[in-house]
């Protein structure tokens, strides 16, 4: 997805990235991000508060969904949501007979 800088703090519920503008008109910043159980709810709540969405839900293929919203006082955040693994298929027990 074009030129993105990831910011790692170490911690594994906040981090941020830096892009190039992806669409005109868009300034070129830094966005810090949370991590969240859910977008769609955190998104949700942001927006009840009084927060304009930017992106509702965006899935990332292979990693998980984002969310973008700015605050009433004009703050840009994002949320991101880390991709639900599926459970691994149980093996079928084999019983052995003894003979």
């Amino acid at each position: 997805m074009g030129n993105y800088t990831l910011i790692d703090t170490g911690d594994k519920v906040a981090g941020g990235g830096v892009t190039a503008p992806m669409m005109p008109g868009q300034p070129t910043a830094w966005m810090p991000y949370a991590l969240v159980d859910s977008v769609k709810k955190t998104i949700g709540k942001a927006e009840k508060n009084g927060a304009k969405v930017l992106v509702a839900f965006q899935p990332i293929p292979g990693q998980g969904a984002i969310g973008v919203f700015v605050d009433p006082q004009g703050a840009a955040f994002g949320v991101w949501e880390k991709e639900k693994k599926k459970p691994a298929a149980k093996k079928a027990k084999k019983s052995a007979k003894k003979k």
